[in-house]
């Protein structure tokens, strides 16, 4: 009974990583894919302000410029991660795509 428990609780817990990994990926139009882990949008018209990138660490930065330049944004290696407008935020480099709106 024990082992079946701890089974079902393995399962369950590569089953949510799984689903976790494909919730934050956006595949594009092109065929790239790039990891977004949050999209800043306009309390007011609802558009994107700002995209901050997940990254898989190997360097290659190509298929984030391409996404942002298809999105008509403004790509950044090292930008600043801070929600729009916050009034507190550790400064923290990232790799993001900015809108003007």
């Amino acid at each position: 009974m024990k082992n079946k428990l701890t089974i079902f609780i393995i399962v369950t817990l590569v089953l949510l990583i799984a689903g976790t990994f494909f919730v934050f990926r956006s595949a594009r139009e092109d065929g790239n894919s790039v990891f977004v882990k949050r999209t800043f949008y306009d309390s007011v018209t609802g558009e994107p302000t700002k995209i901050i990138y997940e990254t898989t660490g190997d360097g290659d930065l190509t298929a984030y410029q391409k996404d942002c330049a298809k999105l008509d944004g403004f790509f950044e290696a090292c930008g600043n991660i801070c929600e729009p407008g916050a009034t507190a935020c550790v400064e923290v480099c990232g790799v993001t795509c900015t809108f003007s709106n």
